[in-house]
């Protein structure tokens, strides 16, 4: 009997153990568990759903209005077409979305939903993961506004601009820019503007030196450019060069 009670005794520690592996994969992925059934309306959720929405864990009993509330607008209507696809298909779904948490900030989420089946074949609920992604999307949003206003600068004109590849060939360039050089946005087009063609040959091996550093620090002086029929022009070497 003893041997029943020890061998009982280590299946629950190594269950317990189990449970806390599997809270601190969550806890370090900030990946959390859900089940939604459609009969009840009962919504469950694992402690990391809760602390995705800015909540201490299980302080409320979570229901899909509040779920649909708490989600930002412009995304509603796209998560409950994602949600009712998963009910009437039965098909895997997944998506991202935008929540506004407790502390009225906005967290970024990312979810895949199933559909929960029973023996006979009908769809009882949905049961999925969620992941808080806000970090990224953050990321990513400051990313586009960098690039958008990058590219105002660029096309504003106020100062030459240009986009030039490993192997100097000028892939880009704002008009401000072309006037300088004296080219045209077809010969620009048509790959005809080739960084290294316009370089002297005195300042060919200073400019390769000076390249690399584009690249990684603040901007260089490339000294004069200029071609038997272009006018000559001092061009400011900018990081816009890929690694």
């Amino acid at each position: 009997m003893s041997d029943r009670h020890e061998t009982k005794a280590q299946l629950l520690r190594e269950i317990e153990g189990l449970r806390t592996d599997l809270a601190d994969i969550q806890r370090i992925a900030k990946l959390g568990f859900w089940r939604f059934d459609i009969a009840s309306g009962e919504i469950t959720w694992s402690a990391e759903i809760y602390q995705l929405f800015g909540l201490e864990p299980h302080q409320f009993a979570p229901s899909y209005d509040w779920l649909v509330q708490s989600i930002q607008p412009e995304f509603r209507e796209l998560h409950q077409s994602i949600v009712d696809t998963a009910i009437t298909t039965g098909k895997t779904q997944t998506i991202e979305y935008a929540v506004r948490r407790a502390d009225f900030s906005t967290g970024w989420v990312w979810a895949r939903i199933e559909a929960v089946i029973d023996d006979q074949g009908e769809i009882r609920g949905l049961q999925g993961v969620a992941m808080d992604i806000s970090d990224r999307k953050i990321a990513e949003i400051a990313s586009r506004e960098s690039e958008a206003r990058f590219r105002n600068l660029f096309e504003s004109n106020i100062v030459g601009m240009f986009f030039a590849s490993n192997q100097r060939q000028i892939l880009d360039a704002n008009d401000r820019f072309l006037k300088m050089i004296g080219f045209s946005r077809q010969e620009l087009d048509s790959g005809l503007v080739r960084w290294d063609e316009l370089t002297p040959l005195n300042t060919t091996k200073r400019s390769k030196k000076l390249l690399p550093a584009c690249r990684i620090t603040k901007p260089q002086s490339l000294g004069k450019r200029n071609t038997a029929a272009r006018m000559a022009v001092a061009f400011p070497c900018w990081s816009a060069l890929p690694a």
